[in-house]
């Protein structure tokens, strides 16, 4: 598929596949089917014996490794607070396809900025590996090389927060989405300048905006040329939740960039920064490296 090192093998071998869906195109807003969107996770916080509650979003993209947003996990950093729920899409009855893995590390990215939600991407590492099967398996994520055309079929899924508060759907939902361009969205009918490179924008034609807090993080997906769904964002912005428009599409989401990130999640993945659990880019760590190296050598030489 010509995916880069952040999927291996197996990863790309599954990604992107509903082998429980054999239909691509569906309408609207609507309650998802049990395998629809089998690299959704919903990331539950503990607030106390025995209750987790669902607060974002995320997408399996690795056995181990979650991709999510940010700004979920600025204020709640403590990784044994959270879990991650797998293979459901009913919170009341999740079923025994489900699974459930708690939190070894989150990685936010080092320059997340909560007012802009510039880089609002994170990494959260498992506790355990996830085995794939029908209902659990991992999404194909966009990079520079891989991604989806402006008129492929986008959806966005998510247990979103009825309202913008109180409890999440019952049920996971879809919705169908359509990219919107650069230049109209950052255009003075939306957004007026405060969309970046690193950023995308989707939306619909219903005229209500039916993203919401509890979708945050989620997936943003595409039906690629390849016959699969490419993550191409993930939810960042909810600030439109439930509010009716008159313009085209409803006021536009704002979602990060998957393919700008490749190399970051690539290089959390696999180097030392994510195996001390820290954010460091890798000019810092070449820094690090070549500082001990000479240090070595004048000590050596004295």
């Amino acid at each position: 598929m010509g995916l880069s090192a952040i999927q291996n093998k197996e990863d790309v071998e599954v990604c992107g596949l509903r082998p429980l869906v054999d239909t691509v195109d569906s309408p609207g807003t609507q309650n998802a089917l049990l395998g629809a969107w089998p690299w959704q996770v919903s990331m539950q916080y503990y607030i106390g014996l025995p209750e987790y509650k669902h607060l974002c979003g995320a997408s399996l993209v690795r056995n181990t490794w979650l991709l999510s947003a940010a700004h979920c996990y600025m204020e709640k950093r403590d990784p044994s607070k959270w879990r991650a729920m797998f293979g459901f899409t009913n919170m009341l009855n999740p079923g025994d396809k489900s699974i459930v893995s708690l939190i070894k590390r989150i990685i936010i990215h080092g320059k997340f900025s909560e007012t802009t939600r510039v880089n609002d991407i994170a990494l959260l590492k498992l506790q355990r590996s996830i085995e794939y099967n029908n209902y659990i398996r991992p999404v194909c994520l966009a990079t520079p090389e891989v991604s989806a055309s402006p008129e492929a079929l986008c959806y966005i899924s998510g247990w979103k927060t009825a309202a913008c508060e109180g409890q999440p759907a019952e049920t996971l939902q879809q919705v169908k989405l359509e990219l919107i361009s650069f230049k109209i969205c950052n255009g003075s009918d939306y957004y007026s300048g405060q969309v970046t490179e690193n950023m995308l924008c989707a939306g619909y034609k219903t005229g209500i905006s039916e993203i919401c807090e509890g979708d945050g993080g989620g997936p943003l997906m595409c039906y690629n040329h390849q016959q699969r769904f490419i993550q191409v964002g993930l939810l960042s912005s909810t600030y439109t939740c439930g509010k009716v428009f008159s313009t085209k599409f409803a006021y536009p989401n704002l979602y990060t960039m998957v393919k700008s990130y490749d190399k970051w999640i690539e290089w959390q993945m696999v180097s030392k920064a994510s195996m001390i659990g820290k954010d460091i880019n890798l000019q810092s760590y070449m820094g690090i490296l070549v500082a001990t190296i000479c240090l070595g050598f004048f000590s050596s030489t004295e």
